[in-house]
């Protein structure tokens, strides 16, 4: 919500957010005399896993997922459902910190390497099977970057629906 909140807010966007934490993030906006400032934005709880059966049959324009996709049970379930709720022709966005399971000792929720090679989205384990995300989905990748310069590697890559 934090980064797309203003577009919301001056009319260029509707907002949907889903969270697996939604209804706690919502409690802790009221509880702090945040909630107005997310006016008008739908906040669904679900898991990542869950998206096409919380939202139904609903269709986006954009879906974008930052810094989130490795904290999922199956980030390959988790991209196939942010997938079938885009619309042909719509774009799915992925960003976020790039091999964060290896950087954090593999602690916790960080159970996934998620990371970019050659326009590909793939996922590896600390057992080091490694899977192509996006691979048998209707994707196609329309622009991606990696950029090296902090400690932790950042990745973007925007898929676009084919059909």
């Amino acid at each position: 919500v934090s980064l797309l909140a203003h577009a919301h807010h001056v009319g260029d966007i509707s907002l949907t957010a889903v969270d697996i934490l939604a209804d706690s993030y919502k409690k802790l906006l009221n509880d702090y005399g945040y909630l107005a400032a997310m006016q008008g934005i739908d906040f669904i709880q679900s898991s990542a896993e869950g998206l096409t059966q919380t939202l139904n049959e609903r269709i986006f324009d954009i879906v974008y997922c930052n810094n989130a996709l490795d904290h999922t049970d199956s980030p390959a379930d988790s991209l196939s459902q942010m997938s079938e709720l885009v619309k042909c022709g719509g774009y799915l966005i992925i960003s976020g910190n790039s091999r964060e399971g290896t950087h954090e000792k593999w602690d916790g929720i960080h159970m996934h390497d998620i990371f970019i090679e050659n326009g590909f989205l793939y996922r590896e384990g600390k057992d080091k099977c490694r899977t192509r995300l996006d691979e048998n989905l209707s994707l196609v990748t329309h622009n991606w970057d990696v950029d090296s310069s902090d400690l932790i590697e950042k990745m973007f890559i925007v898929f676009k629906k084919t059909d």
